[in-house]
């Protein structure tokens, strides 16, 4: 008897997709970002969204909103206080099956803090127009 088995292997960045709607930002602006999840065991939550520079964490008061199935809107005003240079955004340890095995699997961007004067910020950073 011949028994095939079919085994696939999934990329985190398969699972994890993300769009940020803008490449740098001023201190006091609102991050948006989609989030498109394939299948993942349970929705990310705020806690599992951090903001880090130079590994020390930025405080930060994350708002995930789902738009449909398996996608999400993220968004968050930067802090007043933010010194220039690089950060690190990153959606962390969101549960997937992965080859028949739960695995958390974590998502990092870039984002980039410069001081020049913003124009808008918006907040909320989503309005949701659909009726309830």
């Amino acid at each position: 008897m011949l028994s095939a088995f079919i085994t696939t292997s999934v990329n985190a960045e398969e699972l994890i997709n993300t769009t940020i709607y803008h490449p740098a930002y001023a201190p006091g602006e609102t991050l948006q970002m989609e989030m498109v999840l394939q299948n993942p065991v349970k929705d990310p939550q705020t806690k599992d969204i951090t903001l880090t520079k130079d590994n020390v964490k930025v405080a930060i008061t994350p708002f995930i909103r789902k738009i449909e199935e398996d996608r999400f809107f993220l968004f968050f005003n930067f802090p007043l206080t933010m010194q220039e240079g690089p950060y690190i955004l990153a959606i962390r340890n969101i549960p997937f099956i992965v080859n028949n095995t739960l695995k958390e699997i974590s998502h990092t961007d870039l984002i980039t803090i410069t001081k020049e004067p913003h124009i808008i910020s918006v907040f909320p950073g989503i309005i949701d127009l659909r009726s309830s």
